[in-house]
């Protein structure tokens, strides 16, 4: 018994030892435990999957990084690590949880949809209908795409679609704030595979901008009241504020000295000052509209002085007595007729320019004209007739206008009529004659035959040079190169050719005071508004 359970304490110590050395033997063997396992990743052009292989050890996850190639995007990512619904996303991080065995990730790549929303481009506050034109493709399908239009700011605009669903529209919201507002609109399409790509297209929805429009007065007399109308300016919000401010311009250097009656109002005026010389008088018109937007429009006013000190003479060289017309004013009979007991003494033709520069080398008797080229410079040779040299203008040495000259043809032509027409107030006489409405042609364009289109279109073109100032010319100025010794008293033909079939006479800006359906036609006769007249028109001298 004693050996026996000796024995059994001697085989029951043994066993105490070996474990006792096996838990205390200062060895930690744990790591001869431990397993790993390789994930492998499967790439192609269409992607890169990083890093190709991880060791890990069992019960540990895996991270992979996926990346589509250009054009491509990540339609599955597939493995056999273990169930794929365990695989987690963050970005393009994706992650495999508690590797098991070796395995593999392998992605699948898909083609993306090909979008374009269009270019960018801007519209006015409360535009219509503004269309915006996408254009999508699926490169690797012929299946329908999804088409999804958005907006960045809802709150304000909807884009709508039709049966072509790539095509929107939309009206352009109110701009308040005035300065222009940025919508962005993105195009997102998704195909049959579930993959989206987007484009955007940014529309500048600007504000409408109030517009300064002021008449321009026509010639006006020292003294005259001179009414500035604004009130063809445009207010972008009609049931808003718009204020206006006339002032002289800070470029006017004419040294006139205005002061303006109603300056904060749609129509201002002045009185025309005393002058001895012509003078451009520079005024400005600003508006402004209830957000503070602001324009503005300049306005260049020809202030001619009175011809009284710059007349030409009458062309008139010859004398008469009681019985016979003609005679040279130095004949006996009117310069001895205090011997008679008459006196002819007096007459035109013994004063002036007509007997003091008596030179007919720049036009007959006392007038002195120089020929303009189609640049507004005096030409070389003055001698040369029209036919040889043709002229475009001519300017008058003596009081410094500038006169058009006619043609056989075209829109200058001497043939073509006019009807007299001007919204001026000012200077209309409160009847502002006849707009031609194109029903009857009397001139070289059709609905451009009255006095204020023809004005507009010699301006426009820039005859001799001259883009501004064209205008009627007063019936004084049309006085002043009238030659009074012909039979026709017409210009002198030699300056200006072509000359009207009416006896060469013209409209003037001058309305008759007792009557102001009629202006005055030439220098001595009338003519009703509303029928039709020639025209030559004069410009300030420079």
């Amino acid at each position: 018994m004693e050996y026996n359970v000796a024995g059994r304490i001697i085989k029951l110590a043994l066993v105490v030892l070996l474990i006792t050395n096996c838990k205390g033997s200062g060895t930690d063997n744990s790591t001869r435990d431990e397993v790993s396992y390789t994930v492998s990743a499967n790439s192609n052009a269409e992607g890169i999957i990083s890093p190709m292989s991880l060791v890990i050890k069992q019960g540990q996850s895996a991270d992979f990084i996926i990346t589509a190639s250009e054009g491509f995007g990540i339609k599955s990512v597939e493995s056999d690590c273990g169930d794929e619904s365990d695989i987690t996303q963050l970005g393009n991080m994706y992650t495999l949880p508690e590797i098991t065995k070796a395995c593999t990730i392998n992605a699948v790549f898909n083609q993306l949809p090909v979008v374009n929303a269009g270019q960018d481009f801007a519209v006015l506050e409360n535009t219509t209908g503004v269309i915006l034109t996408g254009a999508a493709t699926d490169p690797d399908s012929t299946a329908p795409v999804t088409v999804l239009w958005t907006v960045n700011k809802p709150s304000l605009v909807t884009a709508t679609t039709s049966n072509d669903e790539l095509v929107a529209g939309f009206i352009a919201p109110d701009n308040a704030e005035g300065t222009p507002i940025t919508l962005t609109f993105t195009l997102s399409v998704t195909d049959d595979d579930g993959m989206n790509s987007s484009d955007e297209v940014n529309v500048s929805v600007n504000p409408q901008l109030p517009i300064a429009d002021a008449n321009t007065p026509q010639s006006v007399s020292v003294g005259s009241l001179i009414v500035l109308d604004g009130s063809g300016s445009t207010n972008p919000k009609p049931d808003e504020n718009f204020s206006y401010r006339w002032q002289q311009s800070n470029n006017d250097i004419s040294g006139v000295v205005i002061v303006l009656e109603n300056a904060n109002s749609a129509q201002a005026s002045f009185t025309m000052p005393e002058l001895s010389e012509q003078q451009t008088l520079v005024l400005e018109l600003e508006v402004e509209d209830y957000r503070g937007l602001t324009d503005m429009v300049t306005l260049n006013i020809v202030l001619v002085a009175p011809l009284k000190n710059v007349l030409n003479d009458t062309g008139v060289v010859l004398c008469s007595d009681s019985s016979t017309n003609l005679l040279s004013c130095n004949d006996p009979s009117i310069t001895d007729s205090f011997t008679s007991g008459r006196n002819y003494m007096g007459q035109d033709g013994q004063y002036g320019r007509d007997l003091n520069n008596n030179d007919s080398v720049d036009g007959p008797h006392g007038f002195s004209f120089s020929k303009l080229d189609a640049e507004g410079r005096v030409m070389t040779d003055q001698s040369l007739s029209y036919s040889v040299s043709p002229w475009r203008c001519v300017k008058d040495n003596v009081t410094g206008l500038i006169w058009e000259t006619k043609t056989l043809s075209g829109i200058q032509s001497t043939d073509n009529t006019y009807y007299w027409y001007s919204e001026n107030m000012s200077g209309n006489g409160g009847e502002v004659g006849r707009a031609d409405d194109g029903s009857g042609v009397t001139c070289a364009n059709a609905g451009q035959c009255d006095t204020a289109k023809y004005i507009a279109t010699i301006n426009g073109v820039g005859l001799c040079g001259f883009t501004s100032n064209w205008r009627l010319p007063t019936r004084e100025e049309l006085r002043s190169i009238v030659d009074y010794s012909t039979q026709n008293s017409a210009p002198p033909i030699d300056f200006f050719p072509h000359a009207s079939s009416d006896s060469g006479r013209n409209w003037s800006s001058n309305v008759r005071a007792q009557d102001v359906e009629y202006a005055w036609y030439g220098g001595a006769g009338v003519h009703k508004k509303r029928e039709r007249g020639h025209i030559r028109l004069v410009r300030g001298g420079q």
